[in-house]
């Protein structure tokens, strides 16, 4: 049993010294401790009865004591299951980095190379408006808003605020965020709409008086008010969702195989058309999660119980992930720091599963998944993914 083992199993047993802990931390620091961390983890993490030898309540006791603080939302990272339930893997290799090196920089595992540093997604978006004019929605406020036109809409902290008003002319708006960026948009009937990043939204200047619709590219949570005389659709692709009053989230990103649908409260009605003209449709309940393919010759919806919790993840500041293989964490990765993925030597065949806060920085982040054997440069907005 190596030094390392010896501290290691110390520290998860809760027997560590203080003087111990700060030799274990500086060794795990360091990246050549990598791989033995990560099968230490594996070996304690499943006992032959396929219990749990660290309970998740044991899991964050052992975080606040390497943070040395209260858990705060946000800044947890706790991954209480992970193919191996590698909760510890997590909890050391950020706690690590945020103890050691505090002022955020961080180190490639390989070469030991400074590493940019990448902020999370901040609050912001275009407006294009009908007449084809546009303007950015970060730092403007009500007054040049309605220097552009915007009669009646209202901006403030990271929220459009439309104003229904029966006397404006009918046209068509977008509001658009690019990638590192999410919006809040209320439409003109009250509705809310919270925007995630690389996403965009087309919605009327006003709703006519029998019918509500918008178009939605990306993922979008609704809060929609209620009006039996006017329904409210959400054309997504080949997929139209309809609602009464409801609650519902919808990821339909252009890069991804499927529109998911997922109701929260209310009732929607989804319904989608195949290439060749034919339909299919499906009453979704809560807790429900309807599944359309983006471009099928075969109408079909599918419908399954919904993890809500996971789906509202990006919403509550989360990034939760499920057996994701890395080219699924490396697409929210993009769309939230704004990156560009390549993958220098192929692509790792592994597995991810768990919770971190979303105000992490890139390195923060990347330093976790580094412990996981897969290595990490970042060149200008470019992130190089190797084995």
């Amino acid at each position: 049993m190596t030094s390392f083992e010896i501290l290691f199993r110390k520290f998860v047993a809760g027997t560590i010294t203080e003087s111990e802990r700060a030799i274990l931390f500086e060794m795990m620091a360091d990246s050549k401790y990598n791989e033995e961390l990560a099968d230490l983890v594996a070996q304690i993490s499943e006992v032959s009865t396929g219990q749990h030898e660290l309970e998740d309540h044991r899991a964050e006791e052992i975080l606040s004591v390497i943070l040395n603080t209260k858990s705060k939302r946000g800044r947890l990272v706790s991954l209480l299951r992970w193919s191996a339930a590698a909760a510890v893997l997590i909890i050391a290799g950020w706690a690590v980095n945020s103890l050691i090196n505090p002022t955020g920089t961080n180190k490639l595992a390989k070469g030991n190379t400074a590493m940019q540093d990448i902020l999370p997604a901040t609050k912001g978006a275009l407006l294009t408006m009908g007449d084809g004019s546009q303007v950015m929605l970060d730092t403007l406020d009500d007054a040049q808003l309605k220097q552009h036109g915007m009669l009646a809409a209202s901006v403030k902290n990271g929220t459009l605020s439309c104003i229904e008003n029966e006397e404006l002319p009918l046209s068509q708006n977008t509001l658009t965020t690019a990638k590192g960026k999410l919006y809040h948009l209320v439409l003109p009937d009250g509705s809310d709409v919270w925007l995630n990043a690389a996403s965009e939204i087309q919605y009327p200047s006003r709703f006519a008086k029998d019918e509500r619709v918008v178009k939605l590219k990306g993922e979008a949570y609704f809060e929609i008010q209620q009006d039996v005389k006017a329904p409210f659709s959400v054309e997504v692709a080949n997929t139209t969702v309809h609602v009464l009053g409801t609650h519902f989230n919808i990821n339909a990103y252009a890069d991804e195989p499927v529109i998911k649908t997922t109701l929260l409260q209310g009732k929607v009605a989804v319904n989608t058309v195949a290439e060749n003209g034919k339909e299919a449709k499906a009453i979704l309940h809560p807790g429900q999660q309807a599944t359309t393919a983006m471009n099928s010759q075969m109408p079909a919806v599918k419908v399954t119980p919904a993890d809500t919790a996971f789906v509202m993840a990006w919403r509550n500041g989360i990034f939760n992930f499920e057996n994701a293989d890395i080219q699924t964490v490396m697409k929210e990765l993009e769309r939230w720091y704004d990156l560009d993925v390549v993958y220098e030597s192929g692509i790792p065949d592994l597995h991810f599963g768990g919770k971190m806060g979303r105000d992490l920085t890139v390195n923060q982040v990347l330093r976790i998944l580094e412990i996981s054997k897969v290595r990490f440069k970042i060149e200008g907005r470019k992130l190089i993914v190797s084995k």
